[in-house]
């Protein structure tokens, strides 16, 4: 009888030792899954805060741009505009935006793309903000392109080709150079298709060739 009451209080401590470590155990993960959740939610916070922010410098820049009469300055509030909507969108593929400097030769902006850690290939980004399309913009930024090694343009223009709105599409080509306007949603959609279309051309070169790599 003895015995049995000495294996039984054994068998208590045991459980009780039992409930106490689950307990510690239940309360560490409660307190790494509240983290977790504390630095997921402070992320997420900060993201916001840095959505915010460049919500308001376009705002800011997009009031200017309408405000102002001043042809440069309205130029370069547009190429303004367009750097911190190429950061925005496509950053988080890792791509950069490369902005041409006032008074070199060039376009706006190249957007270099990435793809697995690795740059693949780039986008030429030409702006214009004039009262009137000259379509000698085409054959200089077409120059432009070819000295930097660039197969892809785009040229964002708020006045339109006389003959834009003949084929009823979005965008408008001309000798490979893809003419859209100003239009955030549109700037996305194209400059997005085009991105995948280079990284699968890019891709399938590098297929063909034979190349070992790691892309």
């Amino acid at each position: 009888m003895k015995s049995l009451i000495i294996i039984f209080s054994l068998l208590i401590i045991v459980l009780l030792l039992y409930l106490i470590i689950t307990k510690k155990k239940t309360e560490k993960n409660e307190k790494i899954i509240d983290a977790d959740f504390e630095d997921l939610d402070k992320k997420n916070k900060e993201h916001q805060i840095e959505k915010e922010r460049l919500a308001k410098k376009m705002g800011d820049l997009k009031r200017r741009l309408d405000e102002t009469g001043n042809v440069e300055l309205k130029g370069e509030a547009q190429e303004q505009l367009i750097e911190e909507f190429l950061r925005e969108k496509f950053s988080h593929f890792g791509d950069t935006v490369e902005p041409i400097k006032k008074g070199q030769s060039g376009a706006d902006n190249i957007l270099n793309i990435f793809y697995k850690e690795k740059k693949i290939d780039s986008l030429y980004i030409e702006s214009k903000d004039t009262k009137s399309f000259k379509p000698s913009w085409i054959p200089k930024l077409i120059n432009d392109m070819k000295a930097k090694n660039i197969e892809d343009g785009i040229l964002i223009t708020r006045t339109l080709p006389e003959n834009f709105n003949d084929k009823k599409t979005a965008s408008y080509t001309d000798s490979g150079i893809e003419i859209i306007p100003m239009d955030y949603r549109l700037m996305h959609a194209v400059i997005s298709g085009l991105r995948k279309d280079i990284i699968n051309r890019n891709l399938m070169k590098i297929k063909e060739s034979g190349i070992p790599t790691h892309v």
